[in-house]
């Protein structure tokens, strides 16, 4: 599983004699990895997206998961169809990939992610998640995926609107082992709707800032043993805090949900 940590120390410079079998050695190890991770780690001039792939060719074994943080610096736009690239080739049936950590700031995510049947962690932030076209739709309940976290970032402002919050809908809907759920939209969003049909959901927990954005939950989470919800609190009292705690009860069967 990956782990909240930078990856491998930078690589011994091939100009020195004596650390060239050092450099072997790390070639050898980067090749193996099961788990590359390319956050927090420095690559220099040559840039996050171009080491990674760099890496991948020459990879010799199954990347079962796989980190990329391209946030600092920003990861420019021209890079973006080269992340395209990258995320095809992680997927089958050349890797079986499992668990999944994105930072892109303002990337739209390539939908062969989605065809990677085996994923079972996926955490994006910054990204935009892709249109749900029939042909995605029938893909996702194909998936293994029971952890998702997405969060919203302000760059992405101007890009979230209800398609996008009906795109984060279906891909909660069609995944139906999801048992883990974290959506964080950090600018002000107004007038959409978060959907929720998660039956098998055991926690959740939702952060928003904004005063107009809505979760709807469409199903009964008879498993759900823990939520936290980050709303702003004048939302709920223009509800009623009364009636809001009828809805929780209703929905929450058998588990206990929090407001802040």
């Amino acid at each position: 599983m990956i782990q909240p940590r930078g990856g491998p120390r930078d690589p011994p410079s091939p100009r020195h004699p004596r650390r060239r079998p050092h450099l072997r050695a790390w070639r050898h190890r980067w090749r193996h990895l099961p788990v590359p991770d390319f956050r927090r780690c420095s690559v220099g001039r040559l840039g996050v997206v171009s080491a990674a792939q760099s890496v991948l060719l020459r990879h010799l074994a199954q990347v079962e998961d796989f980190a990329l943080d391209g946030s600092s610096p920003p990861l420019p736009e021209a890079d973006h169809p080269r992340l395209d690239d990258l995320l095809i080739h992680l997927s089958p049936p050349r890797h079986a990939l499992k668990g999944l950590v994105l930072n892109l700031p303002s990337y739209k995510l390539h939908s062969s992610v989605f065809s990677c049947v085996n994923l079972d962690y996926l955490e994006v932030k910054g990204c935009l998640l892709p249109g749900s076209t029939p042909g995605l739709v029938a893909s996702l309940p194909l998936l293994h995926l029971t952890r998702l976290r997405v969060h919203y970032t302000r760059e992405l402002e101007p890009h979230l609107n209800s398609a996008q919050f009906d795109a984060l809908a279906a891909l909660i809907s069609g995944c139906p082992g999801l048992e883990q759920l974290v959506v964080i939209v950090g600018p002000e969003v107004a007038g959409v709707k978060l959907k929720i049909a998660a039956p098998r959901l055991r926690q959740l927990e939702i952060r928003a800032r904004s005063a107009d954005w809505m979760v709807e939950f469409q199903s009964l989470l008879p498993d759900l043993a823990q939520a936290k919800l980050q709303l702003p609190f004048f939302c709920y009292a223009q509800e009623g805090g009364v009636e809001a705690s009828a809805n929780f009860t209703e929905h929450f069967a058998g588990g206990e949900a929090g407001v802040a």
